[in-house]
Order: structure tokens, then C-alpha cells, then sequence
């Protein structure tokens, strides 16, 4: 790989007709030890379209961080995190009260009421959350020893 330490003038116009800002350029060359062709070309972002979905998301009053925080990071599609209403915010102290029946369904399927909460608050649906067995230990250990 012909690496080069010196970034030109002219290297930092090709950048920014490129959409790459200065400091991206750097820290590509000087510090991920890109070469320079890659480091100069290789767009910063790929950027995803979203559609309508923002738009209607705001419409229902999710806003547009809920919005990608249930995308990016839930793996929520779009339409759902633009239509499937927020968790309303709690007061100190208050408490949110799930029907009877579910709960007690949870606690027959060995699913602890913290458990439960953290699958709902993960985006799980009130049957998955209340069905579906915990994993044990072992169980859990497998997996990670396969990823």
C-alpha cells in the first residue's frame, strides 16, 4: 500500500468537492492509515431515505429522535416507529399498570416483573413479553460463545 503522510492542498480540495470534511481527511490518512485515492473518494455517510415516515411519525407526535432511535437502534421498520404511539412519560413515583391477566401470565411463565418492563420498554409486544421463556445462563453462554 503507498501510504503518504502529507496531505496537500490540493488533496483537501479533492475532499471537499468529495463531501469530506478536513478533519475527516486527516484522521483517515493520519490515523486509520487509509490510502490516500481511498481516503479522498469513500463518501462520509450513507445516508437512508426515510420517505414520509419522519413526517408522519411528527404527525402522531413521535418526535424525529424517538423516530430514529426506534430505527437505528431498535431495528423498528419505519412505518412502525412512525405510527406506534411513545411510552407517555411517567412522574416520579408513579406507576404504569399492566392488566392482571398479562401479568399474571408472566409470573406463570417464570418472567419477573423488572423482565417484563425491559422487554416493553425494548419495543417486545405485551405477548412476547409476558411468554416467551428467559433464556438461562447456559443457554445465554452458548450463543455468545457462537457469535
Amino acid at each position: 500500500m503507498d501510504y503518504e503522510w502529507e496531505i496537500t492542498a490540493q488533496d483537501y480540495d479533492i475532499a471537499s468537492k468529495n463531501g469530506i470534511n478536513p478533519m475527516t481527511l486527516r484522521t483517515r490518512i493520519r490515523e486509520l492509515g487509509w490510502g490516500k485515492q481511498k481516503a479522498l473518494t469513500t463518501p462520509t455517510i450513507v445516508k437512508r431515505d426515510y420517505g414520509k415516515w419522519p413526517e408522519i411519525a411528527a404527525k402522531n407526535g413521535i418526535s424525529s429522535r424517538i423516530f430514529f432511535v426506534r430505527v437505528r437502534q431498535g431495528g423498528w421498520s419505519p412505518e412502525r416507529a412512525a405510527t406506534e404511539p411513545p411510552y407517555q412519560n411517567l412522574r416520579k413515583g408513579a406507576k404504569r399498570v399492566y392488566p392482571k391477566h398479562i401479568l399474571d401470565l408472566a409470573n406463570k411463565n417464570g418472567i419477573c416483573l423488572s423482565t417484563f418492563r425491559a422487554r416493553l420498554r425494548y419495543g417486545w409486544t405485551l405477548e412476547e413479553a409476558c411468554t416467551k421463556r428467559v433464556m438461562t445462563k447456559s443457554e445465554a453462554g452458548k450463543i455468545g460463545r457462537r457469535a
